[in-house]
């Protein structure tokens, strides 16, 4: 089962849900509804199907000497696609950090660090 979870993102403080195909966000406006939306879509969408899918498939026939090379440029990509998603990290909480599993074994987790710099972690 998929699974997210956001601390420090826009309006949410916290929250952790379990992605299903159909879900549906009720509330009063400005609550986070929209923020929960567009990190499902970032995780499914732009990382799932343009990076994370080719990292997997690419990373077991990888030539050790380009495998460094090759993980330092999905992770560009995706601090790329943050930025063009959720802003720059200056406008953001230091505490903000998302976490995305696919699966128990299949994650993308992002991070603030001191300097507000961007952390991407991936389990592969």
């Amino acid at each position: 089962m998929q699974k997210i979870i956001i601390n420090k993102l826009g309006p949410i403080d916290h929250a952790e849900l379990e992605c299903t195909k159909w879900m549906v966000f009720i509330g009063a406006q400005s609550t986070g509804k929209s923020t929960v939306a567009k990190a499902i879509f970032f995780f499914r969408m732009i990382i799932k199907e343009s990076i994370f899918d080719l990292a997997a498939t690419r990373l077991d026939t990888v030539n050790p000497a380009y495998k460094k090379p090759f993980i330092s440029s999905i992770t560009s990509t995706i601090h790329e696609r943050f930025i063009d998603v959720f802003g720059l990290p200056d406008a953001l909480d230091k505490n903000m950090s998302l976490e995305f599993y696919y699966d128990n074994q299949t994650y993308i987790k992002i991070t603030l660090s001191t300097g507000k710099f961007i952390n991407i972690e991936f389990s592969v």
